[in-house]
């Protein structure tokens, strides 16, 4: 698939500031290429599922700039950054004196992707009222300007991104069912970067290959850190990877070893067969959490009680989850399918908190 990343990377630079550059000699990432090729072809809207740091917001990138609206514009809006009240405003622009503060007409975020793509990024983070309006965009292709009685005609293709999941959102009634079945019809998920082991080392060397042509240095990675980046869970995937190489860049000399890589990457490697059957079991359980397959409840507190899973061992199955959310247990007890106060007492009763 060398071809198809190669024709990104032309593409992506010849419409957007700086090129796309994805990655990746797996069979798992291949097949994500082979799908976005496909779908930059057509015009249905597109879902894009994948933890945090997998490279969302680049792969929508790229099926834009390989589709027939690559020449209209490419806009990105991400449903975490602003509150309800401002994200109207931002989506759909307001008229001259819609509000105080309003003293001229604005064009909103969806008029100004007229014929070309509309990246809805953490569709999740949507609020309610906001679904509703969306679905109305989706299905008339029109919008109305805050404070304005005119409708406004646009031709966009909406591409989502998001880390959770909105099927089960659909059930939990958190997303509503009409605009998952409007955006959710070409899918496409992109590994975690555990899933897609063989790509780990290119992505590194690709990482110090940049840093090395910024600073116009020739930094090398020793050979016995192979092993360490090959054995890390990175629960960031390739963003993660990414700041460790450079943190690690600039620790190091000419060579660069795994004291200057932190911590957990240096432990990534160490300890007994005990040790590391014991990571892989928590490793395991956090997939099966996530997936639906486990009830933290019924499942991981259970097996806590019942001493089949010791202290340090949940910790680190809460470090893990933390790590993909940012430190917010509100947001990790919804994908562990727990009520956030029971989670959040358990967690202190039991000093689980790491």
């Amino acid at each position: 698939m060398n071809n198809v990343i190669k024709r990104i990377e032309i593409e992506t630079l010849k419409f957007l500031d700086e090129p796309i550059i994805l990655i990746g000699n797996s069979k798992a990432f291949n097949e994500v290429l082979e799908k976005a090729v496909i779908y930059a072809n057509c015009d249905e809207n597109v879902s894009i599922y994948g933890e945090t740091g997998t490279g969302k917001t680049e792969l929508a990138k790229a099926i834009h700039c390989l589709s027939p609206r690559r020449e209209f514009p490419f806009v990105h809006f991400d449903c975490g950054l602003l509150s309800e009240s401002l994200s109207e405003g931002e989506l759909f622009g307001h008229k001259k004196g819609a509000f105080t503060g309003a003293i001229e007409n604005r064009i909103g975020l969806l008029e100004s992707a007229n014929k070309g793509t509309f990246l809805i990024d953490e569709i999740g983070n949507l609020p309610q009222s906001l679904q509703v309006k969306f679905l109305k965009v989706t299905q008339e292709k029109r919008i109305r300007r805050v404070g304005d009685n005119k409708e406004i005609k646009i031709d966009v293709r909406f591409i989502i991104a998001t880390h959770r999941d909105l099927k089960k959102g659909v059930k939990e009634r958190w997303f509503r069912e009409d605009l998952y079945a409007r955006l959710n019809v070409l899918e496409i998920k992109i590994p975690p970067l555990r899933e897609r082991k063989e790509d780990i080392l290119e992505l590194a060397d690709y990482k110090l290959f940049q840093l090395n042509r910024k600073y116009k240095m020739n930094k090398s990675l020793s050979s016995g850190v192979n092993d360490y980046l090959l054995s890390y869970f990175w629960p960031e995937n390739i963003r993660e990877l990414n700041n460790a190489i450079t943190r690690a860049y600039f620790n190091a000399k000419d060579i660069i070893g795994i004291e200057s890589f932190p911590e957990e990457i240096r432990n990534a490697n160490k300890g007994n067969s005990n040790r590391e059957n014991s990571n892989s079991k928590i490793k395991n359980l956090f997939i099966q959490l996530i997936e639906g397959k486990k009830d933290f409840w019924q499942d991981i507190r259970q097996a806590f009680l019942n001493r089949d899973l010791n202290r340090e061992e949940v910790k680190e199955l809460i470090k893990i989850g933390l790590h993909q959310n940012g430190g917010k247990y509100k947001e990790l007890s919804k994908k562990f399918n727990c009520d956030y106060n029971k989670f959040m007492a358990f967690l202190r009763h039991h000093d689980l908190k790491p």
